[in-house]
């Protein structure tokens, strides 16, 4: 459904250039900058997190109901990553315009939360099942069997992909360190998150009017081509959904449709 939303707020570069993240920033950003997308999250944090009234489409997602799963149950459970930024701040301003310190904060918990045995983040993965819990690390070779359980139902292959890093990162074995390797950011919350930056300008500008602030971003090849910059805006919206697949599917992002 094509909403064309009265939302549209003038953009400042915080809204659409995201170059100064840090690597560790960009995941709990997404997140935060995704939310500010949903009427329906935006909304219902402004009143004590009740429930906004939406109806269900298609009976495989796990879609956001007001009388039985509250919003933040929702959030908690099927965008965890944003349940906890949400513990620290509320949903206003751009993710940039928070301060050093807090977004510090935020990133150090969302890595330690990610890494805890009972955190909502390993919903996605859970550990090791206590049958195979003895087993331990071959300390000759460096092998460990596990058995784990995957929530394949309610988390996307990156959700569960991300969690399992951090479960890494927890547990790999001292005598076994990781090859050091440097510069490589997380590519697809990179992408997601320039590609929201992508849609929030399309949706304020033609692409001709738009062509001063995207030669200000690093260099992307869909930056210098409209159909590109167009297709990578409306996968954007795809990004919505996988986030928060709590969300009615009608329901768009408020920086949709693009101009």
């Amino acid at each position: 459904m094509r909403n064309r939303s009265h939302y549209r707020r003038k953009l400042v570069p915080f809204d659409w250039d995201f170059t100064a993240l840090s690597d560790e920033e960009v995941l709990p950003a997404c997140y935060y900058e995704y939310a500010r997308e949903s009427k329906t999250i935006v909304e219902g944090l402004k009143v004590g997190g009740r429930a906004i009234r939406i109806t269900p489409l298609l009976p495989s997602r796990h879609l956001h109901n007001p009388i039985h799963n509250p919003l933040h149950k929702s959030i908690r459970e099927h965008a965890a990553f944003l349940w906890l930024v949400l513990e620290a701040v509320d949903i206003r301003g751009p993710w940039q315009a928070l301060s050093k310190s807090k977004r510090k904060v935020i990133c150090e918990r969302v890595t330690e939360y990610g890494s805890n045995a009972n955190s909502p983040a390993l919903l996605a993965f859970h550990r090791i099942c206590p049958i195979h819990a003895e087993l331990g690390v071959d300390s000759e070779i460096g092998v460990e069997r596990l058995g784990v359980e995957i929530d394949w139902g309610s988390f996307q292959n990156d959700e569960i992909a991300e969690t399992f890093k951090f479960w890494l990162k927890a547990n790999r074995p001292p005598a076994f360190p990781e090859f050091v390797k440097r510069g490589k950011k997380r590519v697809e919350w990179w992408a997601k998150i320039e590609r929201l930056g992508l849609l929030r300008l399309r949706s304020r500008y033609t692409f001709a009017e738009a062509k001063p602030f995207l030669a200000q971003l690093t260099v992307i090849a869909k930056n210098t081509d409209s159909g590109e910059c167009n297709r990578e805006a409306k996968i954007a919206v795809t990004d919505f959904h996988n986030l928060f697949p709590f969300l009615d599917l009608t329901e768009m992002p408020r920086s949709w449709p693009i101009r």
